[in-house]
């Protein structure tokens, strides 16, 4: 089988084998002891996971979080955000739907509102004109590094998209 190079991560990639065995692996536990048994036989190696990414990425503990899928964690972090009328959030176009309905929501019901993020004319997300809506109001800016559709994000201008 030739090998082929999947770029659809954010929605259907395939399960790398130690994903799979792993899944395989805790599916058998909990046919042998029962779910709620084989979650917590579970729970240090997810408590293990947490250190792991904290370490990685410098987080104090308790600040990473786990989720099923990259929709449902920015459903979780729309969800945190505490906004008020006047509110504003900042959405590159190219983001993904269900993560600007998910801002759309919480927006709606504060009283504040979601603002998508002009694009330069060869699709990359204008520093300039995104300097220029920043303000006091701005509570979340959202910009996928690469989207569904394609096109390549970098809010650094010394780096390439």
């Amino acid at each position: 089988m030739i090998p082929r190079l999947h770029f659809n991560h954010s929605a259907a990639s395939p399960c790398p084998p130690e994903a799979r065995a792993a899944i395989a692996e805790h599916l058998a536990l909990e046919q042998a002891i029962g779910p709620v048994e084989a979650a917590i036989a579970a729970a240090p190696r997810l408590a293990e996971m947490h250190r792991t990414a904290e370490a990685l990425i410098g987080a104090a503990p308790g600040q990473v979080a786990f989720a099923e899928g990259q929709g449902r964690a920015l459903s979780f972090v729309a969800g945190g955000l505490r906004l008020t009328p006047g509110d504003r959030i900042l959405c590159a176009p190219s983001e993904w739907g269900g993560t600007v309905s998910a801002f759309e929501a919480v927006a709606a019901e504060a009283g504040a509102t979601v603002e998508p993020i002009p694009m330069t004319p060869d699709h990359l997300t204008d520093l300039d004109a995104l300097a220029k809506m920043l303000d006091g109001r701005v509570k979340l800016v959202s910009v996928t590094s690469v989207s569904v559709c394609g096109t390549r994000s970098s809010l650094s201008p010394r780096l390439p998209p």
